[in-house]
C-alpha cells in the first residue's frame, strides 16, 4: 500500500526519518517517518507522517507548511488524538487558531482540545496539584498494589463545566484504582479551560507518586 499518493501538480521533496529528539539519518533508529511534497498550486509544502509503531493503523497526521527551514505550520492539520478521535486543527503561521472538525467514530462531536494549545489552559502547577491530591487521598489503595512504588499515569477530560469524563489509568497494574480516582476527581473544584473566549473541553495528564 502506498503511504502517500503524489498529486500530478506536486513535486516530491523528501522522505525524512525523525527520532524523539530531532532528525535522524537511520530508519532503524527513527520514531516516525514524514513524506513531504511541494504543491505548485498552493505554493505550500504538504506532508503526511506516521509513527513507525502505528503504520498498520493508517495516517497519524497530515498538514501544510509555508516553509521547511524554519518549519512554519500553516493551514489544516489532521491527526488522531490520544482518545482515538480524528481531529482537524487550524493553524496560521505557527499559531493555533481552533479545531475545525472533531470526529468520534465518524460522527462530528464536541471537540476535546489538547491542554497545551488553548489560550487559558490548566497550568502545570494545577496539574501537579491534582496528582498530589489524588495520591494523598488514595495512598492506602496504592500501597496495596503489587507495584506500589511505581508512578501511576492517568488521563482525563475536564469538561466545560469543570466536571470530569473519559478518565483512564495508563498503567495496567493500577487499573483497579480507576473508580476511586474518578470519585476523587469529581469531588475536586476544577476550573474549565478557555479558548477564543469560551469554555472548552481539554485532555489532561497527571502522575500519582510518592515524593
Amino acid at each position: 500500500m502506498s503511504l502517500l499518493a503524489i498529486k500530478a501538480n506536486s513535486q516530491s521533496i523528501d522522505t525524512v526519518y525523525y527520532g524523539l529528539d530531532g532528525i535522524v539519518s537511520s530508519k532503524d533508529s527513527a520514531y516516525y517517518v514524514r513524506y513531504v511534497t511541494y504543491d505548485n498550486v498552493s505554493k505550500r509544502y504538504q506532508y503526511e507522517q506516521w509513527s513507525l509503531f502505528d503504520l498498520s493503523h493508517g495516517f497519524s497526521e497530515k498538514g501544510e507548511l509555508l516553509s521547511l527551514n524554519p518549519e512554519i505550520i500553516d493551514g489544516k492539520i489532521e491527526e488522531i488524538d490520544p482518545l482515538g478521535n480524528t481531529v482537524t486543527y487550524l493553524y496560521k503561521k505557527n499559531k493555533f487558531i481552533d479545531i475545525l472538525h472533531y470526529l468520534n467514530s465518524g460522527n462530528e462531536s464536541i471537540p476535546i482540545y489538547p491542554n497545551n494549545l488553548v489560550d487559558q489552559s490548566i497550568s502545570p502547577n494545577e496539574i501537579v496539584e491534582i496528582g498530589d491530591k489524588l495520591f494523598s487521598k488514595l495512598e492506602l489503595q496504592i500501597s496495596e498494589l503489587k507495584n506500589s512504588n511505581k508512578r501511576i499515569f492517568i488521563q482525563f477530560v475536564i469538561e466545560k463545566d469543570g466536571s470530569i469524563s473519559n478518565c483512564s489509568v495508563r498503567n495496567s497494574f493500577a487499573y483497579k484504582l480507576k473508580p476511586y480516582i474518578i470519585k476523587e476527581l469529581n469531588q475536586m473544584d476544577l476550573k474549565p479551560a478557555r479558548h477564543n473566549g469560551r469554555n472548552v473541553r481539554v485532555l489532561v495528564f497527571t502522575i500519582l507518586y510518592k515524593k
